[in-house]
């Protein structure tokens, strides 16, 4: 075509998907000019014919600059489809990321955005990502994934077609799937190359020429998940792990409690800050725990780090210590080892599960914490998880002593040390907050967080800050996607930040896959954080299917084949890029 096309990244220095967008870009005959999302200008877009949004920009960076040029816009990263007015602005219902899958279904067939594909088509040669939206009914919505029709991932608004917030389009806008976190641009298949060529066309009105994918077969036709592969039907369903995608949230009711806790500084400090239901890291910059659990009598040598840091790409360990009979030495080598490298270091002493510290033993347990916190209060990087899994079955008629616990501790680190590091609460009825095992919603009267986080946050007339609160998402949680958004909701309407602080496949002789499933699928699209348990613990929570099961055992660093149902999908939710504010 010999017309110029504005490519805005992540970075100058291509992502290998990114490299393969550009290829194919001038395959195309466009002259190709990149641009990096830091600093990219409304006026970059002069002289150019079309600007292509990569997956890989950040979306705070790029924001509202190409909403209202006059250069037609093709859209990748779906948390740019609201601040385009391509959709509204709620991640999880009206944009967000489908995991896990390579085939998309055709619902208007006759549509040049179609590129004369119909049915079931595969765009990727093997399971990826798909950026999604939920365009008004202004636009012309082509593909869709699952036959959910507010899941467009590809879509169209014609020039002067109004917008979400009722301005016109200044001229063609197209979202389209393709995302780039796990570089799918080398892994495009022949119709998914071929719905990106349609979308250059019916952008810009230009043909594009017949050049298919170099990695994969240029019949019309084909779904062929290589070159040398045999071609299966077009419309073959596809067998993969259980779905992780987003999911369709519950209304957010309205918050019952009128308090209003005290807010950090509001700017990066040095500290992690937790304000409203978000936490930030000593950059300023939102924090979403992606942690595993890993008991202290394993050495944090420097190879573990390495392991849990850079192949796993943990950025939280939660260290189970028992405060009873084992070495302080072992503790401490593994705060050091992984604080030092900037691994969140979260200690929770394992001691009373199902229990509470009461008495004498709650004393203890607050001297404990007081020297811990006088040793660790200048170390960011160290958070104070106070007691795993408190109360078990009479958690409703033991509240009490739930937050009795919690508050002591809570004052000697605030009050009489100082320390402003974040503390984790975990939740009661051993950390679940449920207590029965229905479809149900969750009681107010037996989720301790509901009902009382407000005063784990507000007591003796004091606001403490930097208060995470933490639920296990076990058995209690094997009843649908549907309960847990809406107890995520009224988490989130109470300004309560919330972690899962554990997750896996196996409770006891309960599997927890129902669970696990459904929390990637809720918990994701949300921002909160989730921490896998366990690293290496012999209890079919494994993440391997190697020796005796621990993540230590992945037999390659990038793309190991030796993953249990629960290591994958912990490796792609590790993987998945996250929509981070910045303070």
């Amino acid at each position: 075509s010999g017309d110029r096309a504005l490519f805005v990244t992540g970075s100058t220095t291509l992502s290998a998907g990114d490299r393969a967008i550009k290829a194919r870009l001038q395959s195309l005959g466009y002259r190709v000019t990149i641009k990096d999302d830091n600093g990219v200008r409304s006026s970059d877009a002069n002289g150019h014919d079309v600007v292509l949004i990569s997956e890989s920009v950040y979306s705070k960076q790029v924001g509202s600059t190409f909403t209202r040029t006059d250069t037609p816009v093709i859209n990748l990263e779906p948390y740019l489809h609201d601040d385009l007015k391509l959709t509204g602005n709620r991640p999880g219902k009206d944009f967000g990321v489908i995991s896990n899958t390579r085939n998309v279904g055709i619902v208007n067939a006759t549509h040049p955005l179609a590129a004369q594909l119909s049915r079931t088509s595969q765009v990727y040669t093997r399971s990826g990502d798909l950026g999604w939206g939920n365009p008004n009914g202004n636009a012309v919505d082509i593909a869709s994934v699952g036959g959910d029709r507010t899941k467009a991932v590809v879509f169209g608004y014609e020039k002067g077609a109004t917008l979400v917030d009722g301005s016109n389009a200044a001229n063609q806008r197209v979202g389209l799937f393709l995302s780039n976190k796990n570089n799918e641009g080398q892994t495009m298949a022949a119709a998914g190359w071929r719905l990106f060529d349609a979308a250059m066309e019916w952008t810009t009105g230009n043909p594009s020429s017949d050049s298919s994918s170099p990695n994969s077969n240029p019949d019309s036709t084909s779904n062929s998940s290589s070159p040398d592969s045999p071609t299966p039907s077009i419309s073959e369903p596809e067998t993969v792990d259980p779905v992780v995608v987003d999911p369709e949230p519950s209304p957010t009711p309205q918050p019952s409690s009128s308090l209003q806790p005290r807010q950090n500084s509001g700017s990066p400090n040095g500290r992690f800050q937790v304000i409203d239901d978000k936490i930030y890291d000593p950059r300023g910059r939102e924090f979403i725990v992606k942690g595993v659990n890993k008991f202290t009598f394993e050495k944090g040598s420097s190879k573990q780090v390495d392991l849990i840091k850079n192949d796993w790409k943990f950025n939280t360990v939660r260290l189970n210590y028992f405060l009873e009979g084992q070495s302080g030495q072992q503790l401490h080598s593994n705060i050091k080892s992984f604080s030092e490298n900037q691994v969140v270091t979260i200690v929770e002493l394992h001691d009373r599960t199902g229990k509470y510290w009461e008495g004498k033993d709650l004393g203890t347990l607050k001297s404990w914490f007081k020297d811990f916190a006088k040793r660790y209060k200048d170390n960011p990087y160290v958070w104070f998880n106070i007691a795993n899994e408190p109360g078990g079955s009479k958690s409703v008629q033991q509240a009490d002593k739930w937050l009795k616990q919690h508050q002591e501790v809570i004052k000697v680190i605030r009050d009489e040390v100082g320390a402003s590091n974040p503390i984790v609460v975990d939740a009661h009825f051993w950390g679940q907050d449920v207590g029965e095992w229905s479809t149900g919603p969750v009681k107010e009267a037996k989720s301790s967080i509901l009902q009382y986080g407000d005063q784990i946050k507000q007591f003796g007339g004091k606001t403490y800050d930097n208060i995470i609160f933490s639920v296990h998402m076990y058995d209690q949680w094997n009843f649908g996607e549907a309960k847990m958004a809406d107890y995520f909701d009224r988490i989130e309407a109470k300004d309560h930040a919330v972690i899962v602080g554990e997750y896996g496949q196996i409770n006891t002789t309960f599997s927890t896959q129902k669970a696990t499933a459904a929390m990637f699928n809720v918990a994701a699209p949300r921002e909160i954080g989730r921490i896998a348990w366990v690293w290496s613990a012999k209890d079919s929570n494994d993440l391997t299917t190697t020796k005796n099961g621990g993540g230590e055992h992945i037999n390659d660093d990038d793309n190991p084949t030796n993953l249990s149902w629960l290591g994958r999908q912990v490796w792609r939710d590790n993987r998945r890029r996250e929509d981070l504010e910045q303070l």
